[in-house]
């Protein structure tokens, strides 16, 4: 998909831009314009706080009459324009203009509390939570370091990691064999349940958050296919063989050390196996997060940072300190997408 030429016309000094995506602010509103299609844009623009039903309704009533058909979720109004070569950005920002105006008029306000420490006098925006939004300066700067001392101290330990891994796996394990067991179903979506659960759990119990991270979540993951399969197999020694639990148990543990056992298990063991490597590649964007990934996403976050007046609109003669951060990937990595570090241990010690 090429870039829209919108982007290349916008001020840079007034915006801060990605590939296919731009962020700035408009009275106060931190909105972002993302090309969705060669001829869409995406328009979303975060409020302080959700509006009554009563009041989204009103507003969407008086975008409609500009033509726009918008929808909002939580803090977030959203609508999409078609564009093409001869449109202009000024046609653009006046939509957004009209929106905010809609928004205010129903009781909206601008946001001014920081997204990332809780406080108030945001006096920036910056992507962060799926949504660009109100933060203060000190804290993306905070946030950019604390991922740098993470990634750089790797504190945690393998033992603790692998513990956890495991309690995690089995844990993880739980809803695909109650699926299989009881509803007659194997789903990717819950064998994805199985890596991502054993991530936490290695992550939880601190374990170094490295490279070898990702490694044991995908080595211990095994642990809960095998979950899945003894748990299965029990259940059956239940239900057909009418053994008691204690019976059901050791019959399966002896089992599996016969020759003909994993031929029996047959046409269920592939499809078992194969519905769990699906689920294993529907969790990969979670279980090869690492503190260095972390270090990446802040870095691209904070490329969006654009400091705002008071009075409400964005701040060009102060885009010299905003422009000193890490820049935003050009490689068509979306800082949109990022939903943000998975914040923990007291929220990273406050950010230290």
């Amino acid at each position: 998909m090429k870039r829209s030429p919108i982007f290349d016309a916008l001020n840079p000094n007034e915006y801060r831009m990605s590939d296919r995506s731009a962020y700035g602010v408009v009275e106060g509103f931190p909105f972002a314009m993302i090309q969705t299609a060669s001829r869409r844009l995406l328009l979303q623009i975060t409020a302080a706080a959700p509006l009554e039903n009563q009041a989204v309704k009103a507003v969407r009533g008086e975008l409609v009459q500009q033509g726009i058909r918008a929808s909002m979720k939580g803090r977030v109004l959203s609508y999409q324009l078609k564009i093409d070569r001869n449109t202009l950005p000024g046609q653009i920002l006046t939509t957004v203009s009209g929106a905010v105006s809609a928004l205010r008029r129903f009781g909206a306000s601008a946001p001014g509390v920081c997204a990332l420490c809780g406080g108030p006098g945001a006096d920036a925006c910056m992507v962060y939570g799926g949504r660009y939004d109100a933060v203060h300066a000190a804290c993306a700067d905070q946030l950019q370091s604390a991922a740098c001392a993470r990634a750089s101290e790797n504190p945690g330990s393998y033992g603790m990691g692998i513990l956890g891994g495991l309690i995690g796996a089995v844990a993880g394990a739980l809803p695909a064999f109650l699926a299989i067991q009881f509803l007659h179903v194997v789903s990717a979506w819950l064998f994805m349940l199985i890596p991502i659960a054993t991530y936490y759990g290695y992550k939880k119990l601190g374990g170094k958050m490295n490279r070898g991270a990702t490694l044991f979540s995908l080595l211990l993951s095994l642990v809960g296919l095998g979950a899945v399969l003894f748990f299965w197999d029990v259940a059956q020694n239940i239900q057909f063989m009418s053994m008691r639990l204690g019976e059901a148990l050791s019959y399966t543990v002896q089992s599996m050390f016969l020759p003909g056992y994993w031929s029996w298990l047959g046409g269920n063991l592939v499809t078992i196996v194969a519905f769990y490597i699906l689920g294993l590649v529907f969790s990969l964007g979670v279980v090869c997060r690492t503190n260095q990934s972390d270090v990446k996403s802040v870095d691209q976050m904070r490329g969006t940072l654009l400091l705002r007046q008071s009075g409400g609109g964005s701040a060009p003669a102060d885009t010299a300190r905003a422009e000193a951060a890490a820049p935003v990937s050009a490689s068509g990595d979306d800082p949109w997408n990022l939903g943000g570090p998975d914040l923990s241990e007291k929220d990273w010690k406050k950010l230290k």
